[in-house]
């Protein structure tokens, strides 16, 4: 019944390694966390997806939003809201009654390499993640981020950009 991070160990099992988590909060538009690709990796083409997985913190009371943005060696960008890649990564599950659904659970976001137009994808120097304004106009917000990585898919065709399989446990 309590909203703890499905990361942290479980009383049953306390030596259990805990998954790491960055926790970033802002409280206007004016700031990004930013994390520069190493030089090997920074040739996205041979990749299928970059991915990452995030969620609101528990401070946050419906969701937030976040801005991923992707800089090319000559400066240009891609961006795009987390929203847009993974509506259910910038919101908080249901929480009625004596039922307590509320759960801080890491969604995992994907952006597929084959989406990034505009910038040389052979030469991604960086990845930042911005506030973006919330649903209800304030620019506050917090979320959890973990396990940024390039993914290339391993059996059968990859299709990062079709559709993902869903669970919805708020009706």
């Amino acid at each position: 019944t309590s909203g703890m991070p499905h990361w942290t160990p479980a009383s049953f099992a306390p030596n259990v390694p805990a998954t790491p988590v960055l926790e970033a909060t802002w409280t206007g538009l004016d700031g990004s966390l930013e994390v520069a690709v190493p030089e090997a990796a920074r040739d996205l083409t041979a990749y299928d997806a970059l991915t990452f997985r995030t969620a609101p913190e528990e401070d946050v009371a419906d969701g937030t939003d976040l801005v991923v943005t992707l800089t090319d060696g000559a400066g240009d960008t891609w961006s795009a809201p987390v929203s847009d890649l993974n509506p259910l990564a910038v919101e908080r599950m249901p929480a009625s009654g004596s039922t307590t659904l509320d759960k801080i659970v890491l969604q995992q976001v994907t952006v597929p390499t084959a989406s990034l137009t505009g910038i040389d994808a052979t030469d991604v120097v960086s990845v930042s993640f911005a506030p973006a304004v919330g649903t209800d106009g304030t620019q506050a917000g917090g979320v959890y981020l973990a396990d940024l990585a390039l993914a290339t898919s391993s059996v059968g065709t990859a299709d990062p950009s079709g559709p993902r399989p869903v669970v919805d446990v708020a009706t």
